[in-house]
């Protein structure tokens, strides 16, 4: 197993570097997938499903002879993101001391619902916005973007200006350089693709797999030099380590595995594998799946899924597993039962329920099905450059890899009854 997660892993951050959702890294990826599964005799399957992509064009910060590191605000994509396409120069101010009409304002970004101190300085006249970030180095800087479980985000619509973040450092040497004259650049694109899901499976099997095991193969989008090596090619490679390890072994019968894509649009791809995404597009505007998702009495039309979803993410760091379940009583007696967790340190049960258990959760679809998510990866470098190969350690990878197909073996055993996939 572990030289085939450690190719795995090579292949994606070093070969294909960033694997953003619609590009041609992420279809080889697919491709490089469907072809070593095709070499173990399980069959393949691609679905597809419309999705809004985001794509940064130019984004410059220049002040005097300085240029600054800066990520444009995205919005909500892919359900209510915000093009930009703006050049203006204007003396810089601080938010929270100076008069910010006709100038470029500089403030602090440290709550996700900063939409609304964006609305207030366009409102006063500020022609354009600088967010300073928590996180302090540039290298290490974040894309501002507000989270899809926010309420009021059909606002975006209503901004104007340019808009974006800088790490905690660079707003400071801003506020000292205040109230210099400002150079600020922004062009984000809005476009269309498909978010494309590769589900592996045994066609020989007799019966429908009970167990469906997830891993998102998606880079984050927010600039081109994200490799996304612990988030989450090393949960690609630990998933398909334990696959290729099960198909040698007992084989696949009671298991799909399924990579997808488009997670990191704000959960879109994890939406996606639950429900009918492209049913709830009656007029098109994925803006349409951020009212659903605010809306508790929408009805949803779930995809028939097995009654066990699996979700690997960020596994590349630690010698600690954190288990996310909505089982977690049922989890503890498996790993009690199966002596299972040795390799680790300490396994924590918990209920951070990962993507597909939190969108769950919003759609009501946890009453049908019971949810599971394996981490241990270290968070302070996802979407940033520094999630690269360093940020990853190939024996917690491969920990993670044997523990799941050991997992999975004892999930294929257990004699407790399960909801059967055609109530969905």
């Amino acid at each position: 197993m572990r030289d085939t997660i450690a190719q795995l892993l090579a292949f994606q951050v070093t070969e294909l570097g960033h694997r953003r959702s619609g590009t041609e890294q992420a279809d080889r990826l697919l491709r490089y997938l469907m072809d070593r599964a095709s070499e173990l005799g399980l069959a393949c399957r691609i679905t597809e499903s419309p999705l809004q992509v985001v794509e940064p064009k130019r984004h410059r910060l220049v002040v005097g002879d300085r240029t600054f590191r800066s990520l444009p605000y995205y919005g909500c994509p892919p359900f209510v993101p915000y093009p930009q396409s703006f050049e203006v120069e204007a003396p810089l101010a601080l938010a929270d001391r100076d008069s910010v009409e006709g100038r470029i304002t500089v403030v602090a970004w440290d709550r996700p619902d900063f939409l609304l101190s964006l609305l207030d300085l366009q409102a006063r006249g500020c022609t354009g916005v600088v967010l300073g970030c928590w996180r302090d180095a540039d290298d290490m800087l974040l894309a501002p973007q507000s989270p899809v479980l926010l309420s009021g985000l059909e606002r975006i619509s209503e901004l104007r200006i340019p808009v974006v973040g800088v790490s905690g450092h660079t707003a400071s040497v801003l506020r000292q350089m205040a109230p210099q004259r400002a150079t600020l650049e922004v062009e984000v694109e809005v476009g269309r693709s498909n978010a494309r899901h590769l589900t592996i499976y045994d066609a020989n099997a007799c019966t429908p797999p009970r167990i469906r095991v997830a891993a998102h193969y998606d880079s984050a989008f927010e600039a081109a030099d994200l490799p996304g090596a612990a988030d989450n090619a090393s949960g690609v490679a630990a998933v398909f380590g334990a696959l290729r390890q099960q198909a040698l072994g007992a084989g696949l019968a009671g298991v799909e595995y399924v990579f997808y894509d488009a997670e990191e649009y704000n959960l879109f791809g994890s939406l996606d594998l639950l429900a009918n995404v492209e049913a709830s597009l009656t007029s098109g505007s994925f803006a349409e799946l951020y009212s659903a998702l605010h809306d508790a009495a929408y009805k949803w039309t779930l995809r028939a899924v097995p009654p066990i979803l699996v979700e690997i993410d960020s596994v590349g760091h630690g010698t600690r597993l954190t288990y996310g379940t909505n089982t977690p009583n049922a989890v503890r007696e498996r790993l009690i039962e199966h002596q299972l967790g040795g390799s680790f340190e300490r396994v924590t049960i918990s209920r951070d329920y990962g993507s597909i258990g939190l969108v769950a959760g919003r759609i009501g679809a946890c009453h049908v099905v019971e949810t599971h998510f394996l981490t241990c990866g270290d968070t302070r470098f996802a979407h940033t450059i520094h999630d690269d190969l360093r940020a990853v350690d190939l024996q917690c990878v491969v920990r993670v890899g044997e523990f799941l197909a050991d997992w999975l073996t004892a999930l294929c055993q257990t004699t407790r009854a399960f909801v059967a996939p055609e109530a969905l």
